[in-house]
């Protein structure tokens, strides 16, 4: 029964990542197409209502959720029960006064935070933005009470359906925005609208999933129990948002520091719109090279890891491997062919100086939530939570004294160094924990001239289409995009599997899609 419990675990832990990994990159990728519609003015708007309604959907989706299941599951060890009545329900109750305090801090404090970032057209939007956090308690009471159960399939058809329903009403309102030559302003509202749809279709799946006894034997305590809900839900939130709070820095302090600089108002806004076409690339490539590391650390604990080393370091390690060669690879890509991304994207090629600055943060950030996972694994949420609120508010410092002397060149280092901050600080805490980072100085070799020959690949081949198509239209664009990435990235792979030292092959047969792989390897000379 034991075993069969720990497999169900384990398996929903990967449902529950999988289902994150794809709702991750879709609410990344829909902003590419919404740039296109609305511009960089329309897309500035919209990323200074995102963070809010971001953090709202965090609390939703993983931190109160996982406090609620995180209780139930200390009284189920005592061999107590959970119901409705003497547990779900007072929960709630907690979750929902807390929610209105947010609700209520964000529709009063709406006038001053337009007036800090520089733009009272914000006002009603942050008003309405308030309302989206009424919504939480409902999703993550019963989120949390599947969880509880270790029923992840109904969290994760929640999750999916909630990011689709956003996506598809805020790209549909921008089609309409776009074509009509609205208010801009209306995509914030738009916003908004999709949050609470989303949250409305969540909750119509979970009502319908959800199983819970209407009693129980456990007692709720208001006092502790709701200490430890709210101090869990927000120490897991932060644990989950990293680049979302440095987007949310971005949000405050960007735009009031580019009028520092010496900007009017609507060059600013455009400066900022531009500035955040990284956005998306980056959180694609980190949850693209975090997503191994996402899916397996759930199941490893401290103490698994001092019971079977051999069993656990392993996946650790891979997991650390892999997202510094994905994020090592993707940076240095994307850095090379950044212009030409950037015209077929985002249809021009504003900002690509310091947008290939802001890549040096794929790298960066891949491997930092990375090891934030393996500190959580440990138990160290805390710890985990405090050095992104460190790098968050270094990135809100920097953005005052950068921004101001360099535009937004200053923007994408501010970036840049809050992420570092933050993979130092977690490398250390690690380097103490574990031995994870033993005998990785020889294994750095092999990804430097694996990423150098790609590098080799990619300048060599964009003078090639350069000289032989010297007026390029986005067709012919596409084409060349696909021929340097596919291209780039065999080169990449393929030596870095040659060496056979990066990845041994035990390692190898801990990657997703192993088979392939090892068959790689083996016919690579």
């Amino acid at each position: 029964m034991h075993n069969d419990g720990s497999k169900k675990l384990v398996k929903g832990a990967l449902i529950l990542a999988g289902a994150g990994l794809i709702g991750k990159v879709l609410g990344a990728s829909y902003r590419i197409p919404l740039q296109n519609l609305l511009g960089d003015e329309g897309f500035y708007i919209y990323q200074q209502i995102y963070p809010i309604l971001g953090l709202a959907l965090m609390l939703s989706l993983y931190g109160f959720p996982s406090a609620v299941a995180r209780i139930a599951a200390e009284h189920g060890e005592k061999g107590e029960t959970v119901g409705w009545r003497n547990y779900f329900l007072p929960a709630w109750v907690v979750l929902a006064g807390t929610s209105i305090i947010f609700a209520g801090m964000l529709f009063i404090g709406a006038d001053r935070l337009a007036e800090i970032i520089g733009d009272d057209q914000l006002v009603s939007l942050y008003r309405s933005a308030s309302f989206v956090f009424l919504a939480i308690p409902i999703t993550a009471i019963l989120r949390g009470a599947c969880q509880s159960q270790a029923e992840m399939v109904p969290v994760a058809q929640s999750q999916l359906i909630e990011q689709f329903l956003r996506v598809v009403i805020i790209i549909a309102a921008a089609a309409v925005i776009g074509k009509s030559g609205d208010d801009l302003y209306k995509i914030g509202m738009a916003a908004v609208w999709a949050a609470v749809i989303g949250a409305v279709g969540a909750i119509g799946i979970l009502l319908f999933r959800t199983k819970q006894p209407a009693l129980g034997t456990a007692k709720f305590s208001w006092g502790r129990h709701s200490r430890a809900l709210l101090g869990i839900g927000l120490v897991a939130t932060l644990n989950h948002a990293l680049l979302l709070l440095i987007q949310f820095g971005d949000m405050l302090t960007l735009l009031p520091s580019l009028r520092e600089y010496g900007l009017s108002f609507a060059a600013a806004v455009q400066e900022k719109g531009i500035f955040d076409r990284g956005q998306p690339l980056i959180q694609i490539g980190s949850v693209l090279g975090s997503s191994l590391a996402l899916s397996v650390m759930p199941s490893i604990s401290k103490g698994k890891l001092e019971r079977e080393p051999d069993l656990y370091g392993p996946f650790m390690l891979v997991a650390f491997k892999l997202s510094l060669a994905i994020g090592i690879g993707a940076a240095a890509g994307l850095i090379v062919i950044f212009p030409e991304v950037n015209t077929l994207l985002f249809e021009n090629s504003s900002g690509t100086g310091s947008l290939r600055l802001l890549m040096l943060a794929v790298c960066v950030s891949s491997v930092a939530i990375t090891l934030a996972a393996m500190l959580q694994g440990l138990g160290l949420y805390r710890r985990t939570a405090l050095y992104i609120t460190l790098a968050l508010l270094v990135k809100v410092f920097l953005n005052f004294t950068l921004v101001r002397m360099y535009g937004i060149y200053g923007g994408a280092a501010a970036t840049v160094l809050a992420l570092v901050l933050m993979l130092t600080l977690a490398s250390f805490d690690l380097s103490r924990q574990t031995a994870l980072f033993s005998g990785m100085r020889r294994v750095s070799w092999p990804l430097v001239l694996s990423a150098g020959s790609m590098v080799i690949y990619l300048f060599a081949g964009k003078w090639f289409f350069q000289f032989m198509l010297p007026s390029m239209t986005r067709g012919m664009l596409v084409l060349e995009v696909i021929v340097l990435v596919t291209g780039g990235a065999i080169v990449y792979l393929v030596l870095l599997f040659r060496s056979k030292e990066f990845f041994r092959e035990e390692e190898v047969s801990l990657l997703p899609a192993s088979k392939l792989f090892l068959l790689i390897r083996k016919n690579i000379k």
